[in-house]
């Protein structure tokens, strides 16, 4: 039965992550909504599109995961754990818009397109939150730990902050591009790292701390490769469909231009490895709640 119900909810991830992908694509090139977004400039953006990024490649895991004929305890909770990665990262993500939308009002309230823009995020929000609750009824079953939602709290506190704080001005430089990405990452990737763990804490008394890999360091070093090429594949396709819609820039900005999209996504999702290797059960060398 539970293999079942985490099949069903595998599915539901590939619906949230497309979801997800639709409200970005929409909000940024309609007419009436993509001059108000308040949401549409770094850090706020980096978060966006590194959240739409990550709930993809996790919707994939899980869909990928969900195959086996046969669950362990270990593996049913890192499956569902992936599942909840998925609306996680839609969480954060709308957090940070929430951020934004606080932070720059007058932009958007009381415009052209308020009304549908709170529709759209409420409705986005609600999709998550129903896959949140399937992944939870799915796995009513599993022994779990105590769930405690201190660290989650703090760190997505700290993350609003720093998206809330971080000066505007700064991102009329490289330099300051650069920080405001990075921040945007730090924004998303750390809060979203201690929510799997948070609500689905491992029974310590069932537990085993590896995957019982035989080379698990070989193995460690081949996903941290892996990560690096998903990052660069990622950034290829960003600028192609950057340049695609907006036309190439000078031809002496192209390289560096190139290096900033390629370099971004390949450290993005390299940080994205990095906090979710141990949640997630994607390092063999770590036990599952490193991070967490």
């Amino acid at each position: 039965m539970r293999r079942h119900l985490l099949r069903g909810t595998a599915l539901l991830t590939a619906v949230v992550a497309l979801a997800f992908l639709l409200f970005f694509q929409f909000t940024v090139h309609d007419p009436v909504l993509a001059p108000i977004l308040p949401f549409y400039q770094d850090p706020f953006d980096a978060v966006t599109t590194f959240g739409v990024i990550a709930a993809g490649l996790l919707s994939l895991l899980s869909v990928v995961r969900a195959r086996r004929t046969t669950y362990t305890y270990r593996q049913s909770v890192l499956l569902a754990r992936t599942q909840v990665a998925v609306a996680g990262a839609v969480f954060v993500t709308l957090g940070s818009d929430g951020v934004a939308m606080l932070r720059y009002l007058p932009r958007w309230m009381g415009r052209p397109g308020d009304l549908e823009l709170v529709g759209l995020v409420s409705g986005l929000f609600g999709l998550a939150l129903l896959l949140w609750l399937a992944v939870r009824l799915a796995v009513r079953d599993l022994s779990l730990g105590v769930r405690s939602w201190r660290k989650p709290a703090a760190v997505s506190a700290a993350g609003a902050a720093a998206l809330a704080l971080f000066p505007e001005s700064l991102t009329r430089s490289v330099a300051g591009t650069v920080a405001a990405v990075a921040t945007g990452m730090l924004a998303l990737f750390a809060p979203l790292s201690t929510l799997p763990g948070a609500f689905l804490p491992f029974d310590e008394a069932r537990r085993p701390e590896t995957d019982g890999s035989p080379d698990p360091r070989r193995r460690g070093r081949r996903r941290w490769a892996a990560a690096a090429l998903v990052g660069v594949a990622t950034g290829i396709a960003l600028l192609v469909g950057e340049w695609s819609g907006e036309g190439l820039p000078a031809p002496g900005l192209r390289v560096l231009i190139a290096s900033l999209f390629v370099g971004a996504a390949t450290v993005g999702l390299l940080a994205a490895y990095w906090f979710l290797r141990g949640p997630l059960g994607l390092d063999p060398r770590l036990g599952s709640e490193r991070g967490s």
